[in-house]
């Protein structure tokens, strides 16, 4: 007899054009590190009828609901398809200027031209870029672009923040590049998820599947982890796959790490090279309506509501004026944002408007070094008109 291992599962997903319903083409492979469901809820009680002898006289069915929860690793490529259904959007197309010779830097404005037609067309204010620069004045770092001029020469010109350019003409090899970003969207989408016990050929499938909320943690010494939390419409099992037979597997990049791949932690737009962090989490959470008409069991379609953007990071700091600033003796907006890489590839991500709720120092006594929590909570930057935003890089230069 074969038990089921938890080695052997896949988790399996593809995205819906109709909500509810498994398109007829390959599901993706999502590798991931713990799943719970998708498990179908019944809604049964008791009557309230009066039955003499004191006892339940039936538990009448109500409804239903589907749910699930699936842990990932912060990985390349892997989860994509899920960020998709977290931000109701699509990743927006990769842009790259790549080592080109013929792009100059010009302290005023802080800005990159060149005399090159179109040059910059790719790039949208707002974007977060990845800037690499040989030669005498290198530069190995992220930035966000404030304002691109585009069109014929030599008007050419793209604008950015978190970086000091300073005048340096053309003739080293420039690249700016990113492989798409998310922001929050508007426009639903949903997926179907099949768990497969491959050893057992036991398959459950979730239909109609949103993402609710992303809790991310991240800390040295672990894995930074994505715990996605998901509703859906409908659950069935079979003993074969739902899907075509056909999977596309998962890319093949190794786990970002929470040690030499936490990098550029920014704090109101600033690189504070002061402040050591231990832990950085977040929470984007997208609350599921359900449409629970009379006539059916389950619900009828799934609506979702007002984003709520939270985090904390946890430091360790020699800055008490800043840290005072922060714990809330002062009413101070800012930003924050981090980048996680491994190799050539990485992700950023961006919460450019924040407000504190607290600070509070932990970790006093003997054999404890003090360090302090940051709370935090998200709404939309009046320049960009977004919470959050996430950019993800493959293939970025190194020297």
């Amino acid at each position: 007899m074969t038990f089921a291992a938890g080695a052997q599962e896949q988790i399996r997903l593809i995205e819906e054009v109709t909500e509810g319903t498994t398109p007829a083409t390959d599901m993706k492979i999502i590798p991931h590190s713990d799943v719970t469901g998708p498990s179908k809820e019944w809604d049964r009680g008791p009557t309230a009828e009066v039955a003499s002898d004191l006892q339940v006289q039936s538990n009448p069915v109500k409804g239903f609901s589907v749910a699930m929860s699936i842990s990932t690793l912060l990985r390349y490529g892997i989860a994509d398809d899920l960020f998709e259904l977290l931000c109701n959007s699509t990743w927006s197309a990769a842009a790259a200027v790549t080592a080109q010779t013929d792009v100059a830097s010009v302290d005023t404005g802080n800005k990159f031209t060149s005399v090159t037609t179109d040059k910059f067309n790719a790039f949208a204010v707002g974007d977060v870029v990845y800037v690499f620069r040989d030669g005498s004045a290198p530069l190995d770092t992220w930035a966000e672009v404030t304002s691109v001029v585009t069109g014929a020469s030599p008007e050419l010109g793209i604008n950015v923040n978190w970086i000091d350019l300073g005048d340096e003409a053309a003739g080293d090899s420039v690249t700016i590049m990113h492989s798409g970003q998310l922001t929050p969207g508007t426009t639903l989408a949903s997926a179907s998820i099949e768990r497969a016990k491959t050893d057992i050929a036991q398959f459950m499938i979730g239909r109609g599947m949103k993402v609710s909320q992303l809790a991310f943690s991240a800390s040295k010494g672990g894995d930074p982890t994505l715990a996605w939390t998901l509703m859906g419409l409908t659950k069935a099992s079979a003993a074969t796959t739902f899907g075509t037979g056909t999977e596309t597997a998962a890319a093949v990049n190794e786990v970002m790490n929470a040690g030499d791949g936490f990098q550029n932690f920014r704090e109101a737009d600033v690189v504070t090279a002061n402040h050591i962090i231990s832990q950085f989490n977040f929470t984007i959470g997208s609350p599921i309506g359900v449409i629970d008409a009379m006539g059916s069991l389950g619900a009828n379609s799934l609506i979702k509501n007002r984003y709520a953007v939270s985090g904390e990071y946890r430091l360790y700091t020699n800055d008490e004026a800043r840290t005072l600033a922060q714990k809330g003796e002062a009413d101070t907006a800012s930003s924050v944002g981090c980048a996680f890489r491994e190799a050539n590839d990485g992700y950023y991500f961006h919460f450019p408007a924040i407000d504190y709720t607290s600070g509070d120092d932990d970790g006093s006594g003997n054999d404890n070094q003090i360090f302090t929590a940051m709370p935090w909570l998200a709404y939309k930057d009046g320049t960009n008109s977004r919470m959050f935003q996430i950019a993800r890089f493959t293939s970025i230069p190194t020297s």
